[in-house]
């Protein structure tokens, strides 16, 4: 499973055509949710990371009104001290 996790966050990156990314985007995000709280540890720490790696793939290609970035941006909040 963590392999398939670490795998899912190149993917977008390899599709030429924005809307079988947006499309990737909103399956991976329906499939990967769950396992954030996931009674495995690893499988948990995976899930976040690929997580965060979408959000800011989203990010980086203006992505956010096509997907369900807006439910998902919390899991990049930092707390500034």
């Amino acid at each position: 499973v963590c392999a398939w996790i670490s795998i899912a966050s190149h993917i977008p990156s390899l599709l030429s055509d924005q809307a079988e990314q947006i499309d990737y985007l909103n399956k991976v995000f329906k499939y990967l949710s769950p396992l954030l709280i996931h009674s495995n540890f690893h499988i948990r720490t995976f899930a976040c990371s690929t997580m965060i790696k979408l959000l800011e793939y989203i990010e980086r290609h203006n992505l956010q009104n096509e997907t369900s970035y807006d439910a998902y941006q919390f899991f990049k909040r930092n707390d500034e001290k």
